[in-house]
């Protein structure tokens, strides 16, 4: 081959110096860049600068690929093209991302192949140079690597693998779903047991400064079902199982193309659904990740060289001469310098082109002549030998030949890439609320004040942001304004209170005789440092005193709440998430009470026995008193209590002693007997007999019998 001898000893004292010089230097950082090939059309004879080192490829490097792997893009390319041997530069860049966009896998490989797609003649003794490999494995020396293919048969492919060290995806993926069609920016969120219709926007962007060809977008549906109204600008579309398949467009340097669907949705549990993984797959022409120039390559095939010597006629020792290249073969060739010298080869070959100059006969350095085997597959150069100037040479002329030559090639490029994102999920809105008060039941009569607790609790999987009660007020009750407290309840911790992020707005009507409505709104939930959203589990609790000013007598009130809550991407109007919850509250009429109570003491038949009675009378009359239920003034559920002294005993009791509790009050122990007698009728009067005795000199003193507890 021709490429320039260098200077050995030269290249031992400049790697020396470049070996120290490279201590000090900063290693190169990866190129991911597009380039300009430094040679438009190969093969061309080039020379190695005079000095560089490379990094020498043989063909044990080299991996020989079989027929039927071969890519369908250097096969194609290589049967419209037969007549030149394929170089091929080819590379895949996969990326895999997480759905929030974190890199779960990066990996990058390539090839530097040699593809011989003639059907007839071999190829042999190929070069190439190739520079810039810092963004690969490849081995080089001052950014040169010389691969050396010993040969070629028709079909055949030998390529070298690398990996990258760097690689970068050239496409963006973005995929929205929009349950609240029509809106702007949408939530992807469902609410529970509701159907709803959602949109499917996948977007793909060439975030590169290369044209992406053959793009292919297969998105998977996961838990999405029946997608309808697909709808493309650019390319095709079509589905495959629980696929859709988008392909054939391209996409532009920082240009986009998107694909709408709709699916019919209904969350059924609140666990979020999953909307499937995004693949893109992308082709990129006339260019790699890496970076690698390829500076050109060379390689023979089948030739023939002749040299005519014909002695001229009538002029002895003068000859007319041709030295003649002939492609034999069925490749296109390009020849590029042809010598002949006046001794034979073996003696100038070698030589320096500077010696060898005085020897030339034929000097063609630069020829540059394409040799088809379609057309002219000849290359003539007639001279004569010796120069007129000179003398005859009576013997037959020995002449040297030195002829460059090379198999045309064709360089092919390519990039492919593809990108993986794992599949989001679309979170489900549920929402229960409960509402309670501290008394069911309130008297007439009484002031106490009763409290009030709404409850609304997150039971989705979505976080909820802006939460509205709106409560309802019993007629005749009304509420404080300033006793209303708000809280975040979350599981396992202490309550926060959220009173400042609350806002109460009073009813607007003042008549307390009427049923009202009152709201209590927590909006824009996220802005406060401690709620960051109603996350699910999590509740928030409201409480307020409740006054009863006038409220009806013998009226049971069901009083309403609801809870109308929202997501962090709200929902459009009527799309809220609603819960209802109620809450009882019965006013009982006071009743007032008239009593008569009477004790009796006597002495026994036996000493140290007493026979006691306690009376116990409602004065009420029959219809004094309307009760709701009864139109009688019952006495319900009252405890008589009385004192057995200390060293007494209980012998008897009509009715039963329903409890004895020993007590001890400044040193002096006794018992309290009580008697529990259910609804004691209007002007009904109970009597309780009971007999004690004593133990030996146990005194039954007067004002201890006198002694009467009552409740």
């Amino acid at each position: 081959m021709s490429f320039e001898e260098v200077d050995e000893e030269e290249i031992e004292e400049e790697e020396e110096e470049e070996e120290e010089e490279e201590e000090a230097k900063a290693p190169p950082k990866p190129v991911t860049t597009e380039y300009e090939p430094k040679v438009e059309e190969g093969p061309i004879l080039f020379e190695v600068p005079r000095g560089r080192v490379v990094v020498d490829l043989k063909e044990e490097d080299l991996e020989l690929i079989a027929e039927k792997d071969l890519s369908p893009v250097w096969k194609k390319t290589g049967d419209a093209n037969e007549k030149r041997v394929l170089v091929i530069n080819s590379e895949t860049a996969d990326y895999v991302f997480m759905a929030d966009g974190t890199v779960e896998k990066m990996e990058g490989t390539g090839i530097i192949g040699f593809y011989n797609p003639n059907k007839n003649n071999r190829v042999w003794d190929i070069d190439s140079y190739w520079e810039n490999l810092v963004n690969t494995n490849l081995a080089a020396r001052e950014g040169l690597c010389h691969i050396d293919v010993y040969e070629l048969e028709p079909g055949e492919l030998r390529a070298k693998k690398y990996a990258l060290n760097e690689v970068t995806p050239f496409i963006k993926l973005e995929v929205s779903v929009n349950t609240a069609p029509g809106k702007e920016t949408g939530p992807n969120v469902l609410i529970k047991d509701k159907d709803s219709t959602a949109e499917v926007i996948v977007t793909a962007t060439n975030i590169s400064k290369t044209k992406l060809e053959n793009v292919t977008i297969a998105k998977d549906l996961g838990e999405l079902e029946d997608a309808s109204d697909v709808n493309v600008k650019a390319g095709t579309t079509k589905k495959e199982g629980k696929k859709i398949v988008w392909s054939k467009f391209s996409l532009d340097p920082n240009g986009s193309q998107s694909m709408t669907f709709k699916v019919s949705l209904t969350a059924k549990k609140i666990d979020p659904l999953k909307w499937g993984e995004i693949t893109a797959t992308y082709v990129a022409t006339d260019m790699t990740m890496s970076g690698i120039a390829f500076m050109g390559s060379d390689g023979y095939t089948k030739n023939v060289t002749w040299i005519d010597k014909d002695e001229i006629d009538m002029t002895p020792g003068r000859w007319e001469c041709a030295i003649e290249f002939e492609n034999l073969s069925s490749f296109e060739v390009l020849l590029r310098e042809v010598e002949v010298y006046r001794q034979t080869a073996e003696e100038s070959i070698f030589k320096k082109r500077s010696d060898r100059r005085p020897q030339l006969i034929v000097d063609e350095e630069r020829l540059d002549v394409t040799l088809s085997p379609d057309t002219e597959n000849k290359w003539i150069k007639a001279f004569v030998f010796p120069d007129p100037k000179e003398d005859p040479v009576m013997e037959l002329p020995k002449f040297g030949q030195k002829v460059d030559f090379s198999v045309k090639s064709m360089m092919l490029r390519e990039l492919n890439g593809s990108v993986v994102q794992s599949g989001g999920i679309i979170t489900v809105a549920d929402m229960e609320v409960e509402k309670a008060y501290t008394l069911e039941e309130i008297s007439t009569a009484e002031e106490a004040v009763n409290t009030t607790t709404l409850k609304a609790c997150n039971t989705g999987s979505a976080p909820l942001d802006d939460l509205t009660f709106q409560e309802t007020i019993p007629p005749g009750f009304d509420v404080d304004p300033g006793t209303v407290k708000a809280f975040i309840v979350r599981p396992g911790e202490d309550k926060v209170d959220i009173t400042r992020a609350m806002k109460t707005t009073a009813p607007r009507d003042k008549d307390v005789s009427k049923e009202r409505q009152l709201t209590i709104l927590l909006e824009n939930a996220n802005k406060y440092d401690n709620i960051r959203a109603i996350k699910p589990r999590e509740c928030v609790e409201v409480n307020y005193a409740l006054q009863p000013l006038s409220p009806e007598p013998g009226k049971e009130f069901v009083s309403p709440v609801e809870a109308i809550g929202n997501v962090l991407v709200p929902f459009p109007a009527g799309e809220e998430l609603r819960a209802t919850a109620e809450a009882k509250i019965a006013i009982k009429p006071y009743v007032w009470r008239k009593v008569r109570v009477g004790k009796s003491i006597q002495e026994g038949a036996t000493k140290g026995e007493y026979a006691i009675a306690i009376y116990y009378k409602n004065k009420m009359k029959p219809g004094e008193i309307a009760l709701v239920t009864d139109d009688e003034a019952s006495l319900p559920d009252i405890t008589i209590n009385d004192i057995l002294p200390e060293g007494f005993t209980l012998v008897s009791s009509d009715p039963t002693v329903s409890d004895q509790r020993p007590r001890l009050v400044e040193g002096k122990s006794f018992t309290v007997l009580e008697w529990s007698i259910k609804d004691i009728r209007p002007d009904q009067m109970v009597e309780i007999k009971y007999s004690i005795k004593g133990e030996p000199g146990a005194v039954y003193k007067a004002r201890e019998t006198q002694a009467l507890l009552t409740a």
